[in-house]
């Protein structure tokens, strides 16, 4: 098993699918992509075919989004508890670990967000070109 990610200090969606992983027990290699270098977004596609990291490779499988690695431990792992085994808490806690995963994409989407550090401006925005809202480099490659 392969957990494919970006630097866990920069990339906080890397960061919890390894945290969860850990939690789990589970053994696992991890590879890390270097962020904001030049061949991040090949090196990224090279294990991915979304261009998105964290991803996981297991049994001949690969998931990405940390969400989805979330789910797929939680089910291999149930001695981790990762979710309530009350029906009702359970149903609760995906409900609101999916709306905060969703909220997070577009925090985490802004230059400057969440870490203090101003990010790279692309495209055009509200000021004009340059001036719009950066994906995320970290953890996204462009299209092929």
């Amino acid at each position: 098993m392969e957990l494919v990610i970006g630097d866990k200090a920069y990339s906080t969606w890397s960061l919890r699918p390894w945290l969860v992983l850990k939690h789990c027990g589970a053994v696992f290699d991890e590879i890390v992509v270097p962020l904001n270098q030049p061949d991040t977004d090949q090196r990224i596609r090279e294990h991915s075919p979304s261009g998105l990291v964290p991803v996981l490779k297991v049994e001949g499988e690969v998931i990405w989004d940390s969400m989805a690695i979330a789910v797929w431990a939680a089910e291999r792992y149930p001695q981790a508890r990762l979710w309530p085994s009350e029906a009702h808490a359970r149903f609760g806690g995906v409900r609101d670990a999916r709306r905060l995963h969703r909220l997070a994409h577009g925090l985490f989407d802004r230059p400057g967000s969440l870490d203090g550090r101003p990010q790279p401006r692309t495209g055009a925005g509200p000021s004009g070109p340059g001036q719009g809202f950066a994906p995320d480099r970290r953890t996204v490659a462009e299209p092929a």
